[in-house]
């Protein structure tokens, strides 16, 4: 009750100017309520009376972040370009034990890997690009238009080179500790891969999508959401794997006032695909995918921020036989990431990263792990 709040702050600071403990939230309630400017004297204020260091980082963390509300409250184009180098442990992402898992899955032996079955690996170089525009229609409304792109070449396993487009438009809509989007999105995905079909199939593919979000801040430190997610998914020479996905989920965002400014994220999320066709069997792709994410950042100081990201979901199909006769074929995918972003100076970062998935399900076939460890190069446009 950030409006009734004020007015109690506001009393016991003319009792008491100097109590410390009441100016800082005071300061924080106008935040929350967006009211930039009395935030900004109040904040202003808690810094001349030498607060303690936790106290100090907090106000002037608010005050950064008043300068680019403000900021934002303006038309603004955005920019970024990137460089990587990586290497990737399984591009294919498929099992590496391929003839022992076909025997284990069908019962079928002496099968050899071909073609995009074969367990690969590569270093890579990348170039990503995107740009972002903010166009404000009042201080409520704002509209958000979105381009980017990314290409991987890898060094030895040229036919699985990629090219990633997007593109993106969105509104907000933000009323005191309320804030709704809604948005579209489309992704196209191009790469050649090597398929041992005749003639060659390509694992190119568009996603469409159109989602919404809802976020309301409980307080300046936690807030919590509620997001979905409707994609059309097209592969344009494997129209077998088509499909349309629905996706909600709740998230919440939490930071502690300690040492290294510590922000945790997690969600959880459902997923209903859909298939569009039918195998000769009569099933289809179809799943059912449940999953949460948890995320963790520190600040180790103005240049250094280290994170780490966990994921883990349940899949399971829809149809009896569409992986394997007779069953129903269940998933489970783990996540995990380390990475480091260390600001080398207002538009220059560098962000080492590393990324471990590993897949188990109850057909061998589908088994498989990867790691990626990568170090990206970025310039921010302004």
């Amino acid at each position: 009750k950030y409006n009734a709040a004020t007015l109690a702050f506001e009393r016991v600071l003319a009792v008491n100017p100097n109590h410390a403990g009441a100016r800082m939230d005071f300061a924080r309630t106008y935040f929350a309520l967006n009211d930039l400017e009395r935030a900004e004297e109040q904040f202003k204020i808690v810094l001349t009376q030498n607060p303690p260091a936790v106290a100090k980082r907090t106000a002037e963390s608010h005050l950064e972040r008043i300068v680019e509300l403000r900021k934002a409250q303006n038309p603004a184009l955005k920019a970024y370009v990137e460089g990587v180098f990586g290497y990737d442990s399984n591009l294919t992402n498929v099992t590496r034990d391929f003839t022992n898992a076909v025997f284990q899955s069908y019962n079928l032996s002496g099968i050899q890997p071909t073609g995009n079955s074969i367990a690969r690996d590569d270093f890579y170089a990348g170039l990503n690009a995107g740009v972002q525009y903010t166009l404000p229609v009042d201080a409520e409304i704002t509209w958000n238009f979105g381009l980017d792109g990314k290409q991987r070449e890898y060094f030895s396993e040229r036919k699985f080179r990629s090219t990633t487009l997007g593109g993106n438009m969105g509104l907000s809509y933000k009323v005191e500790q309320d804030t709704v989007r809604f948005g579209v999105q489309l992704q196209r995905f191009i790469q050649e891969g090597e398929a041992a079909t005749t003639p060659a199939t390509s694992s190119d593919s568009d996603v469409y999508g159109i989602g919404g979000s809802w976020q309301r801040l409980l307080d300046p430190r936690t807030q919590v959401g509620l997001f979905a997610q409707f994609n059309f998914i097209r592969y344009g020479d494997l129209p077998i794997n088509d499909a349309n996905a629905v996706t909600v989920g709740a998230s919440l965002t939490h930071s502690l006032a300690l040492p290294y400014q510590p922000v945790f994220l997690g969600s959880l999320y459902h997923t209903q695909e859909s298939a569009l066709n039918t195998l000769s069997n009569g099933a289809d792709f179809s799943r059912e995918v449940v999953g949460f994410r948890l995320a963790g950042q520190v600040t180790i100081d103005p240049k250094w921020e280290a994170y780490a990201v966990l994921g883990y979901q349940f899949r399971d199909d829809k149809q009896i036989g569409a992986r394997q006769p007779n069953i129903y074929g269940r998933d489970t995918l783990a996540d995990a990431t380390l990475g480091l972003n260390w600001k080398i100076d207002k538009d220059w970062s560098l962000r080492p990263k590393v990324t471990y998935t590993d897949n188990r399900s109850n057909i061998p076939l589908y088994d498989s792990n990867r790691t990626d460890v990568s170090i990206t190069l970025r310039k921010e446009l302004r």
